[in-house]
């Protein structure tokens, strides 16, 4: 899903530090139904694309169910095989897409 609509993601810093999320409505919204469809889903993970405030977009990633042996290790999420496995899945449906747009 893609919103045109701001959101930024600060981690925490450290141990009983904070993490903030602020965004607009739209965005919020997006990242709500970003994670119940993480959560609820087959594959356990779901993405949106959102702009930062310098009107750049992102993607958020939301996954769920890692192994303990995958928390323990967890530095780069983009390793995950949940996370691999949707991105490829996510590039193909939007090659399908782009196929069909240029069909219709």
């Amino acid at each position: 899903m893609k919103i045109k609509s701001r959101l930024h993601i600060y981690p925490n810093t450290g141990p009983k530090t904070r993490a903030y999320i602020i965004g607009e409505k739209a965005a919020l919204l997006a990242l709500s139904e970003t994670l119940k469809k993480a959560a609820m889903g087959v594959v356990g993970t779901d993405s949106v694309t959102v702009y930062a405030n310098d009107g750049h977009d992102y993607d958020v990633y939301v996954t769920k169910d890692l192994t303990e042996a995958e928390w323990q290790v967890l530095t780069k999420p983009e390793k995950l095989s949940s996370i691999q496995v949707f991105a490829e899945l996510k590039a193909e449906i939007d090659q399908r897409n782009l196929k069909e747009q240029s069909y219709g």
